[in-house]
């Protein structure tokens, strides 16, 4: 219906007249596209346009493909640049795309999210990484009934897992990471061809790269300040590091192709070593720094939970993070502050506190 287009115009006009009052430059405007399923398949308006056939759609896996197309030409008309989701920016003819388009992949690495990123980037798009598994941070820290958040893409995405990320050589995460049902999965990155010898996947092109990371919080399901900002915080502090600092540790991509899992062994011994160490460096200066100025912010960042178990009745305990205190408890006994190897009758309490030692984090029962 040319009655969409002209509603869509109007508000993208409007919009910009905003910008320009407020002297913002509008230069991007992101259309949504996302799950683009085909309501519209049966639409009377629909099934008549096609069989006009007056603007080169066929059917109706064509109609998706061609409203995404007449919108983004239209805004690329007004000089802004269009952005969406990489599924339905997947659908298009990427010759009837505007040279310039942003596109935020939403798949899932271990289920070949890698190929639709790989492709879109070959295409000269601005492609911003945004992989659920890592970049959703609606998703629970822990595998726990406990902990707030989905798990439809990964079952848990702690800090760690976003320190580690690999966003460079997506593949690559194969060889560190386990799928939703914690399988090891395996991501062949090399060229792909159909039965005809047309090319249906391949790594990504020399002299192009994504253009970046956008983590994501979902928050229909968030009901307060104080839980998006533990959603949130401390994994933010890892998103920055991996967005604006490339480790000496991370797989290099290699243009050609390449085949990853679990044995392949790219992400070698020596890499995992010093990931691990700047893993142990990081942490240390959150618990012993930089959770102090959240803590003076006034932010509401996880305090996390902690690793302990009970040996020869005495008491040993770890944390994520160097620096942040914890405390212990028989059962509805007086809080205590933990000291390596005191001795305990089981079952214990035990909790860590953030750095003002004021909020206290989720406690665990230690049998």
């Amino acid at each position: 219906m040319e009655s969409t287009y002209h509603f869509v115009e109007k508000v993208i006009d409007e919009i910009a007249k905003l910008h320009q009052a407020a002297g913002q430059p509008f230069t991007r405007y992101h259309i949504g596209a996302d799950e683009t399923a085909g309501a519209w398949k049966q639409s009377p308006q629909c099934l008549a346009f096609i069989a006009q056939n007056d603007k080169g759609v066929k059917s109706v896996d064509e109609l998706g493909a061609y409203f995404i197309e007449r919108i983004s030409t239209m805004l690329a008309a007004k000089g802004i640049e269009v952005a969406g989701w990489s599924d339905g920016m997947s659908h298009v003819r990427p010759e009837n795309m505007p040279a310039k388009v942003q596109s935020n992949i939403w798949d899932v690495i271990a289920y070949k999210g890698y190929e639709h990123a790989n492709r879109q980037v070959n295409y000269g798009w601005d492609v911003v990484l945004s992989n659920p598994e890592v970049l959703y941070f609606d998703f629970p820290y822990e595998a726990d009934p406990k902990e707030h958040g989905y798990y439809w893409a990964g079952r848990a995405t702690n800090s760690h897992k976003v320190f580690s990320f690999m966003p460079d050589n997506l593949a690559a995460n194969a060889e560190q990471w386990t799928d939703i049902q914690n399988q090891p999965f395996e991501a062949d990155d090399r060229i792909k061809l159909d039965e005809a010898g047309k090319k249906i996947s391949g790594p990504i092109e020399k002299g192009k790269s994504f253009r970046g990371l956008q983590g994501q919080l979902w928050s229909e399901s968030v009901r307060s300040d104080d839980t998006a900002e533990y959603m949130i915080f401390p994994r933010l502090l890892m998103l920055a590091e991996r967005a604006w600092h490339q480790a000496a540790w991370e797989v290099p991509y290699q243009y050609q192709g390449a085949l990853y899992n679990q044995s392949s062994g790219a992400f070698t011994l020596a890499m995992r070593d010093a990931q691990a160490k700047d893993w142990q460096q990081l942490a240390n200066t959150l618990g012993h720094k930089e959770f102090i100025k959240l803590d003076k912010a006034g932010i509401d960042y996880r305090v996390p939970t902690v690793g302990a178990e009970i040996r020869d009745g005495k008491l040993f305990a770890n944390i994520a993070y160097p620096g942040l205190k914890l405390e212990y408890r028989s059962l509805n006994g007086q809080w205590q502050t933990y000291q390596a190897g005191q001795a305990v009758i089981a079952p214990i309490e035990i909790r860590a506190l953030a750095a003002d030692s004021i909020r206290k984090g989720r406690s665990l029962i230690v049998n």
